[in-house]
């Protein structure tokens, strides 16, 4: 047995370990390989037989492995980044409503003061 790691895969590979997990199997690379790791954090879907087999499991661990356990942790921390960024994008929404909706407080051209020169 030998380990590949997450990217290696292609999205028919990663649609049928999915399909034999009982898990949905639509989706984007990124989507899918998300979606297997969400199932088993540990990597071990990450560990095949011979492409001939289609054998999904095992327990070796090894670098590729490890690999996936890093890819998780980055994917956790661009979900965090991007449920983070929809927070800010919502609050400049609400502040450019709220800015929209005030009243404006400078007065407008006709009511400002006109300066004169004075003769000196």
């Amino acid at each position: 047995m030998f380990t590949k790691g997450a990217d290696d895969f292609t999205v028919v590979e990663l649609k049928e370990i999915l399909r034999q997990c009982g898990l949905n199997t639509s989706g984007a690379k990124a989507e899918l390989i998300a979606r297997l790791y969400d199932h088993d954090p540990s990597g071990r879907w990450l560990s095949v037989g011979d492409a001939e087999e289609g054998a999904v499991g095992g327990t070796n661990v090894d670098k590729s492995a490890s690999d996936g356990v890093q890819s998780l942790r980055e994917l956790e921390l661009l979900r965090r980044e991007k449920a983070r960024m929809e927070r800010e994008l919502e609050i400049i929404r609400c502040e450019l409503e709220a800015t929209r909706n005030s009243p404006r407080t400078m007065a407008s051209e006709e009511e400002r003061p006109t300066t004169t020169m004075q003769n000196v």
